[in-house]
């Protein structure tokens, strides 16, 4: 093992050091460890880490990104629990529904946790990549009928529609001195409110016809006025 930098330094002193204080030279990986830890480690990292280790939750990442730090968190952190307490810990941190997706399995370490994981991940993508294909055939046919029903609402009437049109109305003419519709007042000049006639004897009753053509569907229709006196 080579050392860079600080850590160079360190080591190079810490042989030095060692050395005239009379202590042996240090041989295993163990003492190693545990001076690069007392030395560039802060001294809640075990804690920190442990820490980290239980809140994880895979979020937003697949399974294998959730996998990667799961075991680099577990290689930082010194604890003693079982395969069993590792592999709860390990489906703890999965998304819901792969929580319920592993309860019909008894996995009894994290590897093999982590494949079943894998699977149903993959198996879900499936589904979700074949499925919405429908909806946008739905969408499809609601845009076409949307855009027909606006092309037609835009669409400028013809001649024979606005006459078929205005037939379909209610006539709305009304004539204020015989209160008929119809007709309108200003048709009959000489007539007089309440259908009075100049120049005619309270004792003469004075008919007057005259013919109205409403177009509706070719058909004609014939108003009477009736004025009395």
């Amino acid at each position: 093992m080579r050392f860079h930098g600080h850590a160079a330094t360190w080591w190079k002193q810490l042989k030095t050091t060692r050395s005239h204080t009379g202590k042996t030279p240090i041989q295993t990986w163990e003492k190693l460890t545990k001076h690069l830890r007392l030395t560039f480690l802060p001294h809640n990292y075990e804690r920190t880490f442990y820490t980290r280790l239980q809140n994880l939750r895979q979020g937003s990442r697949s399974v294998d990104e959730y996998a990667e730090e799961f075991s680099l968190l577990l290689t930082r952190t010194e604890i003693n629990d079982s395969q069993i307490q590792l592999v709860s810990l390990f489906i703890g941190g999965l998304r819901q529904q792969l929580q319920t997706a592993m309860a019909q399995f008894n996995p009894t370490t994290v590897g093999e946790a982590h494949r079943h994981a894998t699977t149903f991940e993959q198996q879900s993508r499936s589904s979700n990549w074949t499925n919405p294909a429908r909806p946008k055939q739905h969408d499809a046919t609601s845009n076409t009928t949307l855009t027909k029903d606006t092309t037609e609402a835009g669409k400028t009437p013809t001649p024979e529609e606005q006459t078929l049109h205005r037939s379909n109305r209610p006539n709305a003419l009304r004539c204020y001195s015989c209160e008929e519709h119809g007709h309108r007042q200003t048709a009959f000049p000489h007539a007089t409110r309440r259908g009075q006639h100049a120049g005619v004897s309270s004792q003469r009753i004075n008919i007057m016809t005259k013919k109205y053509t409403i177009p509706k569907r070719k058909a004609k229709v014939t108003t009477t006025c009736l004025f009395r006196q």
